[in-house]
């Protein structure tokens, strides 16, 4: 979305809001459990400004995210998962926003999108449980599949609000956004 006009700072300003955006979206829900929308404002921030800047709010706003989270900061090898999978989920949303998901017809666009959050959202809880089940666990193969297997009602409920959450309100969302920009 730079165009030549624009000087080079204001895409790196763009990422800033966009990162500070992301963060402040996380702790507006941060009581609310299994309603997380900093996956798809991270998608969302990637859809935007591209695969590589994606990757970096994802890494930025999921760490800043995690580090001062008022509940405590995550053991290492949990946040490492949390960065690496937000910084997917932005690369993710910077390789749609290279196709012409918006222009499909709506219910085509809100199977797509829907399908990236599920995507998206899996790939986050299976990264961060599996870094919290080694840990845990020790590498028992039985505590580890337990762990999975406690965690499967929280995996079920977040992975259909994001699903729902990036059929319904991320095509819309990008559509007014891709205008402002």
């Amino acid at each position: 979305m730079q165009t030549a006009e624009r000087p080079r700072h204001h895409k790196i300003i763009q990422c800033a809001l966009l990162t500070a955006a992301s963060i402040a979206i996380g702790y507006l829900f941060l009581l609310l459990p299994n309603f997380e929308f900093v996956t798809a404002s991270i998608f969302i921030s990637g859809f935007l400004m591209g695969p590589l800047y994606g990757l970096l709010i994802g890494l930025t706003a999921e760490f800043l995210f995690s580090m001062f989270n008022p509940f405590g900061a995550p053991s290492l090898p949990l946040l490492i998962a949390q960065v690496l999978s937000m910084a997917v989920v932005g690369w993710a949303g910077g390789m749609v926003g290279r196709t012409h998901w918006l222009d499909l017809p709506a219910a085509v666009r809100m199977a797509w999108f829907g399908l990236m959050g599920f995507f998206c959202t899996l790939v986050f809880d299976m990264l961060t449980t599996l870094s919290f089940a080694v840990f845990i666990a020790g590498g028992d193969r039985r505590k580890m599949a337990m762990t999975f297997i406690s965690g499967m009602v929280f995996y079920l409920v977040h992975l259909l609000v994001n699903t729902v959450g990036f059929a319904v309100l991320v095509p819309v969302l990008l559509k007014r956004l891709k205008r402002l920009l």
